[in-house]
């Protein structure tokens, strides 16, 4: 591997004692890793990635795209040094709420930065490095243990760090991910939607626009455009692009977006910093003219090495906002009072569903047969709203936060959607298919075996023997992959077309990671 002269002499200064032994390391293959998505229950005995409780090592690079676990969001395909967003979390978002959809005292509005550990492990201190990688928690790995809070990821395409803090955050907090790039944001919201949490919501915007929501937010992420120097052992494009000049032009370019987000992170809040590049100025030095120029209080960073971890590179730090911030206030509760228009899509919003007495004319009537079922579970905990051609559910604890980021912010998605409107006709979402809050039980499952959800994935045509007519929920070992609708001799393939499987199906299909 040929790198840049600047480059060799910027990590001999960074690690002067370890250089050789990182230069060694980078001529070795990247592993590869995985992280669950806890919806599924999975045996295996693949290594534990030590700071991510659902991250594992493979062995080996298997063909994800023939996976269809892969496209359901059973787990997603993640560098295991950004995996350590677990980390920073836990130890820093435990104890009293400090946000939800209601009004909260001002004294119970500050985050907690005693850390949560469990006995025999070393206590963060200032100053010093983040916990040690061999770290693996126990009892602080509970969803329970954290908070509600309402958390923005900045620079969130394609996705990894979004659905591993979804996964992190507590069932009533609530989720802004972010990308400026159109393209990029459509793949966000993608893998949002396959990661299936229904209190999300992804926006295509400027950081200066949520610069309007001041003190709207109690955790700030911010994984920064950066030079790339973490992703050299695997792309020879970031070598080529580096540069010292590009180095001193992407800092810069962090310090900006920093400067316009920061109003919107309250006073007290958290702000994780990341890049995966190895430098000072977009890093140590950075951070300090975060704290300095911004006004913050510099927690912990911590760096991964190619040759200290099992990892590409990446620099994390936690920071605490100093500065004093005006606090939106929500207001908890909203008319109960529904508009026509409302009750009418609810209606719609369940045609589809199966109830447990069929009737001929049910399509018709489904509004007024007793004993339909929700599509979602726990669906009082639910409202439904309707935008254009789309129905779809926001956690009512929500509902006047949502009101409010509607008008400052462009979205792609929103909580769950349910169904999309053509004309008199609907058809299910597939959003509800891949949520983990979808009610199984509502809906005729079919299950596929692996050549046919391939092709389905595809977006062919498929045949299903013995398969009722309408539509079906298809699922492959019991994971709900989408939606056909079966007319008898033929089931059309109500998979997206811009998520389809794009290469061919070999006639010997790879072994499945799991």
């Amino acid at each position: 591997m040929e790198l840049p002269v600047a480059f060799i002499e910027q990590i001999k200064e960074l690690l002067p004692n370890e250089y050789e032994a990182f230069f060694k390391a980078m001529d070795k293959p990247s592993p590869v890793s995985v992280r669950l998505n806890d919806k599924v229950t999975i045996t295996h005995n693949y290594p534990q990635v030590p700071h991510c409780k659902n991250g594992y090592y493979l062995p080996e690079r298997p063909t994800f795209t023939l996976d269809p676990w892969f496209h359901a969001g059973v787990y997603y395909v993640q560098e295991a040094g950004s995996m350590f967003l677990e980390q920073v979390v836990r130890n820093y978002f435990s104890g009293p709420s400090t946000s939800s959809g209601t009004e909260n005292d001002e004294s119970t509005n500050r985050l907690i930065g005693d850390v949560l550990m469990t006995e025999g492990n070393n206590r963060l201190t200032p100053n010093s490095s983040l916990l040690t990688p061999n770290y693996i928690g126990s009892s602080t790995n509970s969803k329970a243990e954290l908070h509600a809070m309402r958390a923005l990821d900045l620079c969130a395409a394609p996705g990894g760090k979004s659905t591993h803090l979804a996964s992190l955050l507590s069932d009533d907090s609530l989720l802004i991910s972010n990308e400026v790039m159109p393209q990029r944001a459509h793949i966000l919201a993608e893998n949002a939607t396959k990661w299936g949490y229904g209190n999300m919501m992804v926006t295509n915007n400027r950081p200066a626009d949520f610069g309007k929501l001041e003190g709207y937010f109690d955790l700030l992420l911010t994984d920064v455009p950066c030079s790339g120097e973490g992703m050299f052992r695997k792309d020879e494009k970031a070598i080529e692009d580096w540069s010292p000049a590009y180095v001193l032009e992407c800092a810069e370019r962090q310090r900006s977006i920093l400067t316009d987000v920061w109003p919107a992170l309250k006073q007290n809040g958290l702000l994780i910093y990341s890049t995966c590049t190895f430098n000072k100025a977009e890093n140590e030095d950075n951070i300090a003219w975060i704290a300095q120029e911004l006004g913050a209080e510099i927690l912990e960073s911590r760096h991964f090495y190619f040759h200290t971890d099992q990892s590409e590179g990446l620099f994390m730090a936690a920071l605490r906002k100093t500065t004093p911030t005006t606090q939106m206030r929500v207001k908890s509760k909203v008319e109960s009072r529904k508009s026509k228009v409302e009750s009418q899509c609810k209606a719609r919003a369940i045609e589809f569903i199966r109830i447990a007495e069929p009737q001929p004319d049910f399509m018709s009537k489904a509004n007024k047969v007793e004993g339909l079922k929700s599509p979602l579970i726990n669906s009082e905990n639910w409202c439904i709203k309707e935008k254009k051609d789309l129905i779809y559910a926001l956690p009512k604890a929500y509902e006047a936060d949502f009101a409010i980021l509607d008008k400052h912010l462009r979205w792609l998605k929103k909580g769950i959607g349910i169904a999309t409107l053509k004309g008199k006709n609907q058809m299910p979402h597939i959003d509800l298919a891949l949520s983990r809050h979808i009610n199984k039980e509502a809906f005729i499952t079919y299950e596929l075996d692996l050549p046919t959800a391939l092709h389905y994935l595809k977006g062919e045509s498929i045949t299903l023997p013995d398969a009722p007519i309408g539509y079906l929920l298809l699922t492959f070992k019991g994971v709900p992959m989408g939606w056909g609708k079966n007319i008898g001799n033929r089931c059309n393939n109500l998979y997206p077309d811009a998520w389809r499987i794009r290469m061919n199906i070999p006639d010997t299909l790879c072994t499945l990671p799991f």
